[in-house]
């Protein structure tokens, strides 16, 4: 299943519940019990879906989500059945007329039954049967060992957030403003879904399970959750219109990245640059963020700023970029801590394949020696045989490295053909096992005059990062 796909579901799941309604289980009895999630029949319209969400907040010793389904109308196989948790398939029928399904459901999570016919163009099925949550006896051990990771995670929470306020509060006293007033509370949840979410009203931040468990996953847990609680502490310093309230749409820190909230370009672009630059006061590493916005383009590779309220993934990598190489060593941190590390970088005269985060399926060349960098795209064999090269060439001054980024390209216009040349600025630092830089180039969709080899649009410096294949 598509990452694109899950959000398309979770976005009609939205406005589609109709009669079916959304069912929450809270701690359940040690005895079996059935929770009918639906019962048909049913009319899945051609192109649509039917979803049903639920969730639950206890592990259970057995529970299932069971049932039959049959489908009828049109022609060959006529439904699919799919669950997801916490937006992530956990089982897929394929496209079937009949169904016997039986899926875990032990774990707490937020879950979703979705009968789709989007497949179908113009037949509407009718769907017939009982899908139900089948649960008995809860399990207590998992649930205390749930109970103190999640008081655990709040008091890590509040160490990280208080170093955060600290230094924003520092801020305010220099400016003479006074709009934090007290520091909010962190809260966890023990929702998996990466997510985070703040009241400037409440005076609080809400962080799901999920973000500190994908911030543990990282090379910098500290820093990656000082990202997260510094946007969203940096929304309450704002006390940005509608933040914080449902009603208008706010969920949480990847619902602001993805433009579904009430929240517009100013205030997200205020939100992100003023996090990092508390993180930086605050001695964090504010490569987090950048590990976080990493985690969203991945998510969200094919969003475009196009008709929507609030900048892309790339859009904001690119920004976030300029706030991070501006960022002093804090004090107390030497720059020799702060040093590239050598080892990470293609080994000395020798070559080694990598390719930028954007385009997975891109491939370069990377060859170092102790003082420098060359990579070269590796380009098609026609593309080759005219002569057409990418190339960076990097020489390292300090803790950075500096260079050129030069491209030849063939444009091809009716019978005719020419050449066009560019080069651009380029800056990179090797750490964690990646090239991290930026070049002073046009964005990607930037159109080309096939006559002058101009671009449209003014150039600007763009994020770029190689990880190694």
């Amino acid at each position: 299943m598509t990452v694109s796909f899950v959000r398309f579901v979770l976005w009609y799941g939205a406005v589609s519940l109709g009669a079916l309604g959304t069912a929450v289980l809270a701690q359940s009895p040690d005895n079996e019990q059935r929770k009918v999630l639906f019962s048909g029949p049913a009319t899945v319209q051609p192109g649509r879906q039917i979803l049903t969400p639920f969730s639950t907040q206890t592990n259970f010793v057995w529970a299932r989500i069971a049932g039959n389904l049959q489908a009828a109308g049109g022609t060959g196989n006529d439904i699919r059945v799919l669950v997801l948790k916490n937006g992530v398939a956990v089982y897929d029928s394929g496209r079937r007329r009949s169904v016997v399904m039986s899926v875990d459901f032990r774990e707490p999570g937020q879950y979703v039954l979705v009968l789709d016919n989007s497949f179908s163009a113009i037949s509407p099925k009718v769907v017939s049967g009982t899908i139900s949550l089948v649960y008995s006896g809860v399990d207590e051990a998992k649930n205390d060992e749930m109970r103190q990771e999640l008081v655990a995670d709040a008091r890590r929470g509040t160490a990280i957030l208080t170093r955060l306020y600290n230094a924003l509060k520092s801020d305010e006293s220099a400016m003479g403003t006074t709009q934090l007033l007290r520091i909010p509370s962190v809260k966890a949840s023990d929702d998996l879904t990466v997510n985070a979410r703040g009241s400037w009203a409440a005076n609080s931040i809400v962080v799901n399970r999920g973000a500190f468990r994908f911030a543990d996953g990282t090379n910098k847990p500290d820093d990656v959750m000082a990202a997260i609680l510094g946007h969203e502490l940096s929304h309450i310093f704002y006390r940005h219109p509608g933040y914080g309230s449902s009603s208008q749409g706010l969920k949480g820190i990847f619902d602001e990245l993805r433009g579904v909230t009430a929240l517009d370009r100013v205030q997200e672009r205020e939100a992100d640059i003023l996090g990092v630059r508390v993180m930086c006061q605050a001695g964090f590493d504010p490569n987090g963020a950048l590990i976080l916005m990493d985690r969203f383009i991945e998510q969200d590779r094919t969003a475009s700023s196009f008709m929507r309220n609030h900048p892309t993934g790339l859009e904001r990598r690119a920004y976030l970029m300029n706030e991070v190489t501006r960022c002093a060593p804090p004090t107390g941190v030497t720059t020799a801590q702060r040093r590239i590390d050598a080892t990470r970088v293609p080994a000395s005269g020798g070559k080694s394949i990598w390719h930028t985060l954007d385009l997975p399926g891109s491939k370069w060349e990377f060859e170092a020696g102790p003082d420098y960098l060359f990579g070269s795209l590796v380009l098609s064999e026609s593309a080759s045989q005219l002569g057409d090269y990418d190339v960076v060439q990097l020489g390292r001054l300090g803790d950075i490295y500096k260079g050129v980024q030069r491209l030849r390209v063939t444009i091809f216009s009716g019978d005719s053909a020419h050449e066009c040349h560019w080069e651009f600025a380029i800056e990179a630092t090797v750490r964690d096992g990646r090239i991290e830089g930026r070049l002073d180039g046009y964005p990607a969709n930037a159109k080309i005059n096939t006559e002058s080899c101009q671009m449209a649009g003014e150039k600007s410096w763009q994020p770029i990062t190689w990880v190694p294949e």
